[in-house]
């Protein structure tokens, strides 16, 4: 089973500040409520989140246990929705709304034309274009028109986290626009995987609404 929960954070409380300005705070707090739930799951998914603003919408295998959040930490009951079945619908041809955000990148080609381990972030609106457009036909789907005609971008700058080995930098960019479905069983594993770098730190939830349902 794969559920998607909406979390409302109370952001009066120093502990949600502390995490929002933080994405490895944020992504340690998070897998501390969903772990025993998706070590328990017999399911081909991994735990993926997007921030929007002070709202979280985080996926996982199982239901998580928001009790080990804080006291206050969220202003209200965190609810919860199944989401695999509704991804077993998703067919070819079948046109959405869809949302991303994302860490575009691409890795570095050396002089001997072999891939080197780190990534660069892409920053010009071509690459970014460009970048959506390729993750487009790799995941199964396509984009309902021309990238600057379907797709509207919105960047948020550096997600930054402090851990042991050093300083993380993450720069975000928010994808929304309108897709057709190419291929079922690829866009099936981009909803359940995600898109991207940064997984595990806010990126790669791929986000689907019908065009006649979408605002």
């Amino acid at each position: 089973m794969l559920t998607l929960t909406r979390l409302d954070l109370n952001p009066q409380h120093a502990e949600v500040q502390r995490d929002l300005g933080d994405c490895h705070r944020l992504h340690r707090r998070l897998l501390a409520c969903v772990a025993d739930a998706a070590k328990a799951a017999a399911e081909d998914a991994r735990v993926l989140y997007r921030v929007e603003g002070t709202t979280i919408l985080v996926q996982t295998p199982g239901i998580p246990d928001w009790s080990v959040l804080p006291l206050r930490y969220v202003g209200a009951e965190p609810s919860w929705k199944r989401v695999d079945d509704r991804y077993r619908l998703v067919a070819a041809g079948m046109r959405y709304q869809f949302r991303l955000r994302a860490n575009p990148t691409k890795r570095v080609v050396d002089r001997g034309g072999k891939w080197e381990k780190h990534r660069v972030q892409l920053r010009t609106l071509a690459e970014l274009y460009n970048w959506i457009d390729r993750q487009a036909a790799n995941h199964g789907f396509r984009l309902d028109g021309a990238p600057e005609d379907a797709v509207r971008l919105v960047r948020h700058g550096h997600a930054i986290g402090r851990h042991d080995q050093g300083r993380l930098t993450f720069e975000s960019v928010t994808f929304d626009g309108r897709l057709v479905v190419t291929d079922a069983a690829r866009i099936a594993a981009a909803l359940r995987h995600g898109i991207g770098s940064g997984k595990g730190f806010g990126h790669g939830l791929l986000s689907l609404a019908p065009v006649s349902h979408a605002s």
